[in-house]
């Protein structure tokens, strides 16, 4: 009896202290960025920024039309650069600003690997595989810090991953895009 006793009580504090929990789906994004510094430029704290002239260029995409990833691109570059301490002033003279920002983005059908290589002598090298469907498709962001008074790149960060091409919460969409700009900015000065 004593036994019987002892063994429902021992399977009772299992039973009761058995949980089952369920792990929150990672979404693992695949992404390869590399980064290049041009310059020794010295960029100050508080440095003031601006978008350069004629050096923004948003490969527009159907697929994409609906969701501003245009905007979504050029909010998280702002919010990275502001993250590190650089002001932006999108009406600043170009005498008192210290550097500008451009940047070009695209998906593969538009901005080739070939072509980045060519254009921008860099490659990021996310291989295509087999992952361009028509739910994703490989997508390319290329950021150049320019010098205001020369026009020369001190730094350039490329980026690639897969952009989910249905429809998606947009809250998702401009997390995957930020977390995405905060690895791309991660070395930056």
């Amino acid at each position: 009896m004593k036994t019987s006793v002892l063994l429902l009580l021992i399977i009772h504090s299992v039973i009761s202290c058995t949980s089952v929990s369920t792990a929150p789906e990672i979404v693992k994004i695949n992404t390869s960025i590399i980064t290049t510094r041009y310059s020794s430029e010295y960029l100050p704290a508080n440095a003031i920024f601006k978008w350069a002239p004629s050096q923004n260029k948003f490969y527009d995409d159907e697929r994409l039309a609906k969701v501003g990833m245009d905007e979504l691109i050029k909010a998280s570059i702002i919010s990275e650069l502001r993250n590190k301490g650089y002001l932006f002033e999108p009406e600043a003279d170009v005498s008192v600003i210290h550097f500008q920002v451009g940047y070009v983005a695209g998906l593969t059908s538009s901005l080739a690997d070939s072509r980045i290589e060519k254009d921008y002598g860099i490659y990021p090298g996310l291989p295509d595989s087999k992952q361009n469907t028509v739910e994703k498709e490989k997508g390319t962001v290329i950021v150049s810090i320019y010098n205001p008074n020369n026009g020369q790149v001190i730094w350039r960060g490329a980026g690639q991953a897969f952009a989910v091409l249905k429809e998606i919460p947009q809250g998702e969409r401009a997390q995957r895009v930020m977390d995405f700009m905060r690895k791309m900015f991660a070395n930056f000065p």
